[in-house]
C-alpha cells in the first residue's frame, strides 16, 4: 500500500463534515481564549462567572465540550462579547477583525446593526453587493 502525502490526506479530510466541525470548534475556542486574555480573565474567573467548574472550562478549551448555540452565547457574553455565526463558501478566506460602524463602504454586513444605522444597498461589483452604513438620524 502506497503512503499518501500530507496534501492528499488533507484534501481527503476537507470533504468530511467532521473536518469542518472541528475547524469551527478550533476557531471558536481560539477566539474565546483570546477574548478571555484581552479581558485579563482566568479560566477560574470564567468558571465562577458561569457558575460551573474549572473542569468544564478546561473541557471547553480542549474542544471536548458539546457546544450548542446557547452554550457558545453564554461563554461569549460572560466575557462581554457577542457571538457571530457566518456562512460562506468553503474556499473563502475570512478575516474577522475588530471594526467600528462608520459611513464608509464596507462588505461586512451586520444584520443586528445599532438602531441609529441603516443599511443602504449599493450596486453589485464583481457579483458582490456593497453596502454603506449610514446614520438613520
Amino acid at each position: 500500500m502506497a503512503t499518501k502525502s500530507f496534501t492528499t490526506l488533507f484534501k481527503e479530510a476537507r470533504v468530511k463534515d467532521s473536518f469542518w466541525a472541528e475547524t469551527a470548534i478550533l476557531e471558536f475556542t481560539s477566539e474565546l481564549y483570546a477574548a478571555m486574555e484581552r479581558g485579563g480573565h482566568t479560566k477560574a474567573d470564567l468558571a465562577r462567572a458561569l457558575g460551573t467548574s474549572q473542569a468544564y472550562i478546561t473541557k471547553v478549551f480542549r474542544g471536548d465540550a458539546n457546544f450548542t448555540i446557547d452554550s457558545m452565547v453564554r461563554l461569549t457574553r460572560t466575557l462581554g462579547y457577542r457571538l457571530h455565526i457566518h456562512i460562506t463558501q468553503p474556499e473563502a478566506s475570512i478575516n474577522w477583525g475588530e471594526f467600528t460602524l462608520s459611513k464608509k463602504t464596507t462588505n461586512i454586513i451586520d444584520w443586528q446593526l445599532a438602531d441609529n444605522y441603516k443599511r443602504i444597498e449599493k450596486p453589485k461589483r464583481n457579483g458582490i453587493t456593497n453596502y454603506d452604513l449610514a446614520s438613520a438620524a
